[in-house]
């Protein structure tokens, strides 16, 4: 039993191989269209260029313990943690790079487009002069139609969602937004502590300077988040300051004026009234002492020009294209261009096959 089914194997496999050479012309035929479809594709998609920086992160919490003497200085006032807490996580930086604000505010920078010859915003840039592959326009092409056909808000609506705060984007802007949050990618290394922004675009130039603008946008969005911080760290400060030193000032006045009333007299009353002065002075000042000292630190970190990442990989104008892998797609094509006219002549020799036994189960 087991030869006769290895020998109807074969045979069905005999058979197969020969009804594929007897559709050899089709199959022929069906590749060469595939391929030729391939080719078309894989020429018209237009080339993006990938410009990327890398980024090292300052240890989080170097500063850790900045501020946390004074709570305890302070009978039980919290300044809300440490330094540390002044900075962004850098888990964020990728929050930060996908914000409506910095998008929309990409979109109206300009830059030198080569192939126009003149400075263009990234907006026209995506709604004017963006490529498109031929199958991205095939496919594309009936969400535009719909997109025209679709009713457009009227201005009193338009007014109506205009207030304070809220932002207000177009359709186009929309589409833009959206693309430009595909084409910017801002990842970060925890272990490492790395930050990598990747930007990939049509022109090698404008993907270099939109990833250094990027680069440039987070390190000040976070320099000034910081420095906002510290702000309120020193307005803070300088307000328990300002309290200590007239409480400082007052018992300070009222232990000299007891000295000066009872210079002469050493009951003991008056050696216990001043020791109980003379102890409530020097809590005084050293809580007045203290805040003077942290306010004249939090001066100088605010002063301080300290960089919040060190460049480790700058932007480079990249010279070839990330996308399309041309080889890649050319293989992916050859074997497209083989599989698909030969699933189509086993599926349908398995349709019938099928079909047959259907019908001779019907006949019974």
């Amino acid at each position: 039993m087991e030869g006769q089914k290895k020998k109807s194997d074969e045979l069905d496999l005999v058979e197969l191989l020969g009804l594929i050479w007897e559709k050899k012309l089709f199959i022929l035929k069906i590749a060469s269209i595939v391929f030729v479809v391939g080719i078309v594709i894989t020429f018209t998609t237009p080339k993006e260029y990938e410009a990327s920086s890398t980024l090292i992160s300052e240890a989080e919490g170097s500063n850790s313990g900045f501020l946390g003497g004074i709570a305890a200085s302070l009978a039980g006032i919290n300044l809300g943690g440490n330094a540390a807490a002044a900075t962004i996580s850098p888990g964020l930086y990728r929050s930060v790079a996908k914000s409506t604000p910095f998008i929309m505010d990409l979109m109206n920078q300009e830059f030198y487009y080569s192939d126009e010859d003149k400075k263009v915003s990234v907006y026209e840039l995506y709604t004017e002069y963006k490529k498109s592959s031929l199958i991205g326009t095939i496919i594309s092409a009936p969400f535009k139609l719909l997109g025209y056909l679709k009713e457009k808000p009227s201005d009193d609506h338009n007014e109506k969602l205009e207030k304070p705060g809220l932002v207000k984007m177009t359709i186009d802007q929309e589409r833009v937004a959206k693309a430009l949050l595909e084409d910017i990618l801002v990842t970060f290394d925890w272990e490492l502590k790395v930050v990598t922004i990747e930007v990939e675009m049509q022109d090698p130039l404008i993907a270099a300077e939109v990833a250094e603008y990027t680069r440039k946008y987070i390190t000040d969005y976070v320099i000034e988040y910081s420095r906002a911080k510290n702000k309120e760290q020193l307005d803070f400060i300088t307000e328990q300051y300002e309290i200590r030193k007239k409480e400082f000032e007052a018992i300070q006045l009222e232990l000299a004026t007891f000295r000066d009333k009872n210079k002469y007299v050493t009951t003991a009353t008056a050696r216990t009234q001043e020791e109980k002065l003379q102890s409530e002075y020097n809590l005084a000042f050293g809580l007045y002492s203290q805040l003077a000292q942290q306010k004249e630190a939090i001066i100088l970190k605010m002063n301080e020009e300290t960089a919040v990442f060190s460049t480790l990989q700058p932007v480079v104008v990249p010279n070839k294209h990330s996308s399309p892998q041309t080889l890649i797609m050319l293989i992916l094509f050859m074997f497209l261009s083989v599989f698909i006219p030969v699933a189509m002549v086993i599926g349908k020799v398995l349709i019938k096959g099928f079909n047959s036994g259907r019908t001779e189960l019907e006949n019974e």
